[in-house]
């Protein structure tokens, strides 16, 4: 699954900063949709019970493809993402909406950075942990709370991207057969659970089955791991450009 690569990819680049400074040494407000895990009351219990059997006895292929149609048209989300390759992990939170508009923070074993993403246009600020890890003539020019300015499709900010995430459900094509292995409970709401496997691993996929159909959360275990933990549906992300004079642009820091 390109899942994975796109995990692996935000890992290299989260802890070494590569995509704004190089390595050290060697990519508005939305209109709300309803959420998953919504309760039902009174006499609609009893049609949400039914719905959620309804979505059970489907097919696994069938729910992927309702749980990848429900996020694409999904208006905005928040992601939360748990990544480790060997000795390196980076763990992040996210906002994001279909116009572009990304903010939240990414943290590795030694710093944390900011991000924030605007159409093309991302601003990442980075720790004093951060910086450390950027190569050293670039962090010179960096001065402590400063954001750096770089192209929205920079490779810090490749999570920052819904349509992409939602395009690596697998559809229960060859080579991307899924199973189901029964039911769990994803931050208050019910799952009914998929896995799949490929060259780089096992992948299980956890689906609403009370109201609209989201991915809840991924789980990957191989060379790779991670947890990916989405929510907030619908809610709206404002991001506001940082003042010009906390600003440095990415190209001040290459040689």
């Amino acid at each position: 699954m390109r899942t994975t690569r796109l995990l692996a990819g935000a890992l290299a680049c989260a802890t070494a900063v590569a995509c704004l400074a190089g390595c050290s040494d060697d990519k508005k407000s939305t209109t709300a949709t309803p959420s998953a895990g919504s309760s039902a009351s009174g006499s609609n219990a009893e049609e949400t019970e039914a719905a959620e059997s309804a979505l059970e006895a489907l097919p696994p292929a069938e729910i992927t493809a309702k749980a990848k149609a429900a996020l694409l048209q999904a208006a905005s989300l928040t992601m939360e993402l748990d990544v480790s390759s060997g000795s390196q992990g980076v763990k992040g939170k996210l906002s994001m909406d279909k116009s572009g508009h990304c903010s939240g923070t990414m943290s590795t074993g030694g710093g944390s950075a900011e991000i924030l993403k605007s159409g093309d246009t991302s601003w990442v600020k980075p720790d004093a942990g951060y910086l450390k890890m950027m190569d050293s003539k670039a962090a010179a020019k960096v001065k402590l709370g400063q954001y750096i300015k770089g192209g929205g499709d920079d490779d810090l900010v490749s999570f920052c991207d819904m349509t992409g995430f939602a395009e690596e459900i697998p559809d229960g094509s060859v080579g991307n057969e899924v199973t189901k292995v029964g039911t769990e409970t994803v931050n208050g709401a019910r799952a009914v659970v998929l896995s799949t496997t490929a060259d780089d691993g096992q992948t299980s996929i956890y689906v609403a089955t009370e109201g609209i159909p989201y991915p809840l959360k991924m789980i990957h275990k191989g060379d790779t791991t991670a947890t990916v933990t989405l929510s907030d549906f619908g809610k709206s992300v404002t991001v506001k450009a940082p003042p010009a004079d906390q600003v440095i642009d990415s190209s001040q820091l290459k040689d």
